[in-house]
């Protein structure tokens, strides 16, 4: 096959050569070397008298990859213009949906092409991870030892539910992610438009119906220090995995568990000690969460929101710096005025809890999961037509923007 298509244009197949054959000739008409990030790379292996591609680094293929992809489809286009197209400033010119060329299998990753920050699998993936454009398997993904999500959990994150090529409430993810952002004075590395994009690609390579959509920002880079200096330029990281859609009818188990942690709840942080001591706490029990409480005040779960329906009324505790604005809670509370459900968002008691006609929990892959038991004991099985309406409310709602008849 790429016999056939070197003979299909010695013209386009002499830039074929010229692009990917050997960094040296990458180099040798390379007018501006000094503007080009990726020159000073290229120039460590042209020292080394590499002449192919066996000789390089996965940096440095990653670039003759991109030289060549930028080249098959602009043969006429000399290499001194395409190299700093592929510098992170100049990405977004070749930053678009181009075709995988039919001779991809020539590389030694046969399923992975780069264009400018951004990799292309032209196959589909089980998983997939992202680091600052760097795309792979999760478990063959790398993450520097400096990133100071490793040091302090100095970072925020978000998640989302997709199914059918559809992230489910997307652009207010994407808003509470850049609220999270914004409140530990971080600056996201791609505008709300951009990111969404690039999670709808990601999540295009990973083969499965429904995914499990995880994306994290970190402060920066840098050896490690306390007070985080200015100017330092934020890490993007983004899991893609597949799941599956709770059984909202189901009834889960709960336990309770006194809130310890900070008063910062309203951020989307990465620190997670306490919500992951109590949640495996509630494993050990056999329950599917943790419900904390301050004192006598119930706040929210380990991983979900928790509401009670007493007499007809939903209540939910009130978005402060106790808890975190959940997106499904938003979406149940629409839901409520929707339906000509009374909801209201007051602080309840432990009691309360116990005593609530339904207990429910929710998160952005469980939309209205009804509680049977709080600490060994009953709860809730009151008010199952109310709850049925929501659930049937949110199921429909969840299926129309997916697009499931």
């Amino acid at each position: 096959l790429l016999l056939i298509v070197f003979l299909t244009s010695w013209h386009t197949a002499s830039g074929y050569i010229y692009a990917v054959v050997s960094p040296v000739a990458l180099i040798k008409h390379e007018k501006s070397a000094k503007k080009c990030k990726n020159s000073a790379v290229l120039k460590q292996a042209k020292k080394r008298k590499v002449r192919g591609l066996c000789g390089l680094t996965r940096i440095e293929r990653g670039i003759i990859r991109d030289a060549f992809w930028h080249k098959w489809r602009n043969p006429r286009q000399s290499v001194d213009k395409i190299l700093p197209l592929l510098t992170r400033e100049g990405a977004a010119t070749c930053r678009c949906n181009l075709p995988i060329p039919p001779f991809a299998h020539v590389f030694e990753q046969p399923r992975l092409f780069t264009c400018g920050a951004r990799t292309r699998y032209a196959g589909n993936m089980k998983n997939l991870g992202y680091y600052n454009g760097e795309i792979g398997l999760i478990e063959e993904m790398r993450v520097p030892m400096t990133d100071r999500a490793c040091f302090f959990g100095d970072g925020v994150y978000d998640t989302a539910l997709s199914h059918n090529g559809v992230i489910f409430a997307l652009d207010e993810h994407i808003d509470r992610f850049f609220r999270s952002a914004g409140m530990l004075e971080m600056t996201p590395p791609l505008a709300k438009e951009a990111l969404a994009g690039l999670l709808g690609d990601l999540c295009a390579k990973v083969d499965a119906p429904t995914k499990f959509v995880y994306w994290q920002l970190s402060r920066g880079t840098a050896l490690r220090e306390h007070a985080f200096r200015a100017g330092i330029k934020a890490n993007l990281w983004v899991t893609v995995e597949p799941t599956g859609l709770h059984d909202t009818l189901k009834p889960v188990r709960l336990i309770t568990v006194e809130d310890t942690r900070f008063l910062h709840c309203n951020i989307k942080t990465l620190n997670l000690i306490p919500n992951v001591l109590a949640a495996e706490k509630a494993r050990r029990a056999g329950a599917a969460e943790a419900v904390f409480h301050r004192g006598d005040r119930v706040t929210e779960c380990a991983h979900s929101n928790v509401h009670i329906i007493k007499d007809g009324v939903f209540q939910t505790p009130p978005a402060d710096n106790l808890i975190l604005g959940g997106i499904t809670r938003a979406h149940l509370l629409a839901m409520c005025r929707k339906l000509g459900i009374p909801a209201k968002e007051e602080p309840f008691t432990v009691a309360q809890l116990f005593d609530a006609d339904e207990v429910i929990v929710a998160a952005c892959t469980s939309f209205c999961l009804p509680a049977s038991h709080i600490d060994g004991k009953p709860v809730g099985g009151k008010s199952p037509e109310l709850l049925k309406k929501l659930q049937d409310g949110m199921l429909a709602e969840f299926y129309e923007a997916v697009g499931i008849k």
